[in-house]
């Protein structure tokens, strides 16, 4: 069980926020060993293999103290409502607004970057397998799945990872928004709602389809 980040040694955390704001900007193969000691302050070269063993070890961490941040946060939501009586759009709720919930500004950007690089960009998708998921995620995942049990297995997951995709790239454009004078949204919560609403929209596309698309 991975422990929450403040109860890392200071150079453990230190070295931690180095990798993952590293990672958000360069990928995973982008960022060396030697770039992430020196952006955390840390002249011992042996300070990854001393706190983590590995790099890799220390990126797997970082994604698992993440997660465990904002399983905490789904347990909240969920204790609010009954799995088995939740709409789709409820299920999803709990699997992705607690990211939300769980940071803000700056740090929300770097993890939705620092995730998305893991996804997209890099190999390390181990750790996205669902024999590595906590047992809330889980329990969310699996009420989604009895909802869609139309849905054939590779179709439903798909689906899931691209609207989770889809909501970490608009947190990411959102932190890029926020700055625009000229922008359309009149509020955040209204940005939130239509990011969350393009989200569900992709999970639940009638299926099969009226037309197929080759």
């Amino acid at each position: 069980m991975i422990s929450p980040f403040e109860n890392y040694a200071l150079g453990a955390r230190k070295i931690i926020l180095a990798a993952e704001e590293l990672i958000a900007a360069r990928g995973y193969e982008g960022t060396s060993q030697r770039e992430i000691l020196r952006a955390a302050g840390q002249a011992n070269k042996s300070a990854i293999r001393h706190h983590f063993g590995t790099k890799d070890a220390l990126v797997r961490e970082i994604f698992y103290i993440r997660q465990g941040e904002i399983d905490e946060h789904r347990r909240r939501r969920m204790a609010q409502i009954e799995l088995a009586g939740a709409d789709s759009g409820a299920l999803m709720g709990l699997m992705l607004l607690p990211i939300l919930d769980a940071f803000q500004g700056r740090a929300r950007e770097i993890f939705a970057n620092f995730v998305l690089q893991l996804m997209l960009s890099t190999p390390q998708t181990s750790m996205f397998g669902i024999e590595y998921e906590a047992p809330v995620t889980r329990e969310i995942r699996l009420a989604l799945r009895v909802k869609h049990a139309h849905l054939p297995d590779d179709i439903f997951t798909m689906r899931l990872s691209l609207a989770v995709v889809l909501f970490l790239q608009g947190i990411v454009q959102y932190e890029r928004l926020s700055h625009d004078p000229h922008r359309s949204y009149v509020s955040n919560a209204y940005f939130w709602d239509e990011l969350f609403g393009a989200a569900l929209a992709v999970f639940n596309r009638d299926f099969p389809p009226d037309s197929t698309v080759t």
